[in-house]
């Protein structure tokens, strides 16, 4: 089995990806997606049992940007005329197409 860690390229800047995989031949994909606590032993250990039977396995480090120093909140605040509140993330009126905010 192989195993090795890449960095994929994001508007926002590499994503670490865990990538396991059986030695030869062409295999089905599987994107593991990580769960709210993260990127964890155990999750490297279930895609290390994916791979073992046959499957190329992709988990990325969807937190990537708290890796970088980058923080969420600040990045929705500039965005938006509520700013960082409970609204956080959420679209402002002007952005929703449907124009039910």
């Amino acid at each position: 089995m192989i195993e090795q860690t890449l960095n994929i390229a994001t508007r926002d800047g590499p994503m670490e990806t865990f990538i396991c995989r059986p030695e030869r031949g062409v295999h089905p994909a599987v994107l593991f997606l990580m769960d709210a606590p993260g990127i964890r032993a155990e999750l490297y250990d279930m895609a290390r049992r994916l791979a073992s039977v046959g499957y190329y396995v992709m988990l990325p480090n969807l937190y990537y940007l708290r890796r970088q120093g980058h923080e969420i909140r600040a990045r929705c605040a500039g965005k938006g005329k509520r700013g960082a509140g409970s609204h956080a993330g959420r679209p402002d009126k002007d952005d929703d197409p449907a124009g039910d905010g």
